[in-house]
């Protein structure tokens, strides 16, 4: 026994902090409701009114007293309602949280149920029925989302507001009774029907919610999986150390560069590049330094080109630039910029020390409307290169003319 009731303790707590979850989305979801059920129940309430109020009793006073008193209670309810739905119409209730509209909801649900309830223990003046509250029960209970503690107290309130009415408007215990009976029949409907509605939307919310968290991880891994594709296909293209292309991606582009210059018929020139005496700056200052170099280096070409040019580190201390557009003397003289920067600019070390490197360059431009492969301008880029370095180094030799 112990073993279920704590079990229906966990069961409850549990519901009670679902609850609290969708307290505030099944509120807007009451607002939202609330002004079309208004304008559906303004125009009957004044109908009702009238119906009441001019209801032939054929001069039996207890029946005259029953419907003025279901006339006046009608034609207060038509027009609070009809103020209800004015001030949310002018206020924009329905969209927004605030504390007058946290309680409109309950308002109205509290107000149709005790309604029904009065009316029904109201009934044996004329004809004993508690057909008002029973409608009023199923009214609130199918189209309000209502909290089970909240709705409980008050489908309890109104149906002893129906126990107690019906004791002072009849001494008949057998219709006393019958009204209870059929009353409390109505309260635990109306109840049954308001907890299957507020369980289904809170299932239904907290599954959406859930999705919805679902989704945006999801979304959020695939962007994490999209940057490291992007991050791993710019590794694949390029050196990590200088950022520059590397050989491979350096060799492809180049074709691609070769065939617009056919098409084009325009000039295309390659520069390579090798710095001179590197191996000493390993030796004399490790590996690090010579990184920083390389690095240094891979700045100067970069920022000594244009943007349409291809700077690739094709080996460890060799670069390729690759000029579209560009005839031999313009290479040349791209060539000569980038060797005299490097000569002029020494690399820090540290504060007190700093290396003077130079570097070497060889120089290959396509003519003849372009018929070589790119293999055969970067061989003769790289025969000019070796001419420079025989030649004494931190120079820039010019191949023959490659066909």
């Amino acid at each position: 026994m112990m073993k279920n009731l704590n079990h229906l303790r966990h069961q409850l707590a549990r519901w009670h902090v679902q609850h609290n979850q969708v307290a505030d989305q099944a509120l807007l979801e009451n607002l939202g409701r609330l002004p079309w059920i208004l304008r559906l129940v303004v125009p009957l309430m004044a109908i009702a009114f009238l119906r009441a109020w001019f209801y032939p009793t054929h001069g039996v006073r207890s029946a005259e007293l029953f419907f003025r008193l279901i006339a006046w209670m009608d034609l207060v309810t038509f027009i609070w309602l009809a103020l209800l739905l004015w001030l949310m119409h002018l206020n924009q209730w329905s969209r927004r949280i605030t504390p007058f509209s946290r309680s409109l909801p309950w308002v109205f649900t509290v107000h149709f149920v005790l309604l029904g309830a009065v009316i029904s223990s109201m009934s044996p003046w004329t004809l004993p029925s508690s057909t008002m509250y029973v409608l009023s029960c199923v009214f609130v209970g199918t189209l309000f989302l209502l909290r089970p503690r909240w709705m409980l107290l008050m489908y309890a309130s109104s149906y002893a507001v129906l126990f107690v009415g019906v004791e002072w408007s009849t001494e008949a215990w057998n219709i006393k009774e019958t009204l209870r009976f059929h009353g409390g029949l109505s309260a635990v409907l109306g109840a049954c029907l308001s907890l299957v509605l507020w369980r289904r939307y809170t299932v239904t919310e907290l599954l959406r919610k859930k999705v919805a968290v679902q989704s945006l991880r999801l979304k959020a891994q695939n962007a994490r999986l999209m940057q490291q594709k992007i991050q791993l296909k710019s590794l694949s293209l390029h050196d990590p150390l200088t950022g520059l292309l590397n050989r491979r991606a350096f060799e492809a582009q180049a074709e691609h560069a070769l065939s617009r210059a056919r098409r084009d018929g325009s000039g295309l020139a390659a520069v390579m590049l090798d710095l001179d005496h590197f191996k000493r700056v390993n030796d004399q200052y490790g590996h690090p330094a010579g990184d920083e170099v390389i690095k240094y280096v891979a700045g100067v070409l970069r920022s000594s080109v244009r943007e349409s040019d291809l700077v690739a580190r094709v080996g460890g201390e060799e670069f390729m630039v690759l000029l579209p557009g560009t005839a031999q003397d313009a290479a040349i003289e791209v060539a000569e910029k980038i060797r005299r920067r490097v000569a002029q600019s020494p690399v820090r070390m540290s504060a007190a020390e700093q290396v003077d490197m130079t570097i070497s360059a060889g120089v290959a431009a396509l003519t003849n409307k372009h018929l070589g492969e790119f293999a055969l301008l970067y061989a003769a880029a790289d025969l000019a290169l070796y001419q420079a370095k025989r030649l004494g180094r931190n120079r820039v030799e010019v191949a023959e003319t490659v066909s």
